[in-house]
């Protein structure tokens, strides 16, 4: 089903020749046009504000916490790191009162004694010395997504630049010169908690969307939080009341 009503051209937009073919947008207003000319969808706004919901992920110095994942309007958030957690805390929070992240912030020990320290410059494309800090959105239910985007902001030093992975499938790779991304380009961050909106659509659809940082190593960690998502879900079976709102935030 093709999800575009219109044909929508922004010079904030640029179009990737990847697999799968996906838009990737670092301008919210123009991420929100070519949102409404999606047809068939429903448009989820999520700002972790409901302690309801994301109460279990709530984490401070003084009250530790976080969840293996949480489901949220029908989308289940997790980290993409095997065992990892999520949090949502108050340090990280572009609007509203708390941010989204991963706990840990991906791989951050060498924990299989590759001995990291050893790579005087980048390990190689595949090493498990990546940090690779990120995490995971699907649809409860099983239905498709068609757009994703929000805030994204690093707490660490230069360096930090991230990418989506749609069903697996890194958007920032580019045939013939580097697929499957193994030059690790992605979307510079600016540093010390200056967030950027990134985003992403695909008319075709994806079941997982994964937001990965590609610069941290196990010594030259990266850490990225987020915050304020609004994502695009097939109307079947997407409860009516995705659009949440709290206080004057999104929920």
């Amino acid at each position: 089903m093709n999800k575009i009503g219109c044909t929508v051209l922004f010079a904030a937009a640029m179009q990737v020749q990847s697999a799968p073919a996906a838009t990737i947008f670092t301008d919210r207003t123009a991420f929100m046009a070519a949102l409404s000319a999606l047809s068939d969808v429903s448009i989820v706004t999520e700002g972790f504000e409901s302690d309801a919901v994301w109460g279990p992920s709530r984490n401070s110095i003084v009250s530790p916490g976080s969840a293996p994942s949480i489901t949220s309007q029908g989308l289940t958030w997790r980290s993409n790191l095997a065992g990892g957690e999520i949090a949502t805390g108050t340090g990280p929070a572009v609007f509203g009162s708390y941010g989204f992240y991963a706990l840990p912030h991906g791989n951050t020990s060498d924990s299989r004694n590759v001995n990291c320290d050893a790579f005087p410059d980048d390990p190689p494309a595949d090493s498990v010395c990546w940090q690779n800090d990120g995490w995971l959105i699907s649809s409860e239910s099983g239905e498709s997504l068609y757009a994703f985007g929000g805030w994204v902001v690093s707490n660490t030093g230069g360096g930090a630049k991230i990418t989506f992975l749609l069903d697996g499938a890194d958007v920032s790779a580019e045939l013939p010169d580097n697929p499957d991304n193994v030059q690790r380009d992605g979307i510079p961050l600016v540093p010390y908690a200056q967030p950027i909106f990134v985003g992403v659509i695909e008319e075709a659809g994806f079941g997982t969307v994964e937001v990965r940082e590609l610069s941290g190593q196990d010594n030259h960690a990266q850490y990225i939080f987020g915050d304020q998502f609004t994502i695009a879900v097939d109307r079947a079976n997407t409860p009516p009341t995705s659009r949440c709102r709290q206080a004057g935030f999104w929920c």
